[in-house]
């Protein structure tokens, strides 16, 4: 079967359109780990010894929306975020998060300054638990957003 025109434009729009919302979700997520890194800074790191701490949380989280939203699409295709339960969506951001995590032992030679085992866990649980909580955390946004009744709704009623 012979595609058209058409539809090459329709599959590369719908291929743009996945794209953006990959970058959406990363965009959002590198925010909403830099604003982390940034309240850290403010309220432990007074002195500021610890550089760019808003930088330090925003690349990662960038990287594991972009991870996150590439691992949904695979595993849920279609669906929307607040259509997925909440422990599903958990562990497939834990996943990402796993996989973001161990990138940089598979890629490269580990800082010999620390065991091993300190940067594992440090760098697993951070990747693991934040990619966890800002894809609950987005979902129950999403969730109330759609839950809350609009203005036209109570102006009908």
């Amino acid at each position: 079967m012979e595609t058209t025109g058409a539809q090459k434009e329709l599959t590369a729009l719908r291929a743009l359109k996945a794209m953006a919302s990959v970058i959406k979700t990363g965009l959002i997520w590198g925010f909403a780990w830099g604003l982390t890194g940034a309240l850290i800074a403010s309220t432990i790191d007074r002195e500021g010894k610890i550089n760019d701490m808003w930088i330090n949380l925003c690349v990662p989280g960038f990287v594991c929306g972009v991870a996150f939203a590439v691992v949904f699409r695979i595993a849920e295709g279609h669906h929307r975020f607040d259509d997925v339960k909440l422990s599903r969506l958990a562990v497939l951001s834990a996943f990402s998060g796993l996989l973001v995590g161990l990138f940089p032992f598979v890629a490269g030679t580990p800082n010999s300054a620390y065991p091993i085992a300190y940067l594992v866990a440090a760098i697993l649980s951070s990747t693991i638990f934040g990619s966890m909580a800002s894809a609950v955390g987005l979902t129950m946004m999403f969730r109330a957003g759609r839950d809350r009744p609009t203005a036209s709704a109570e102006a009908d009623s």
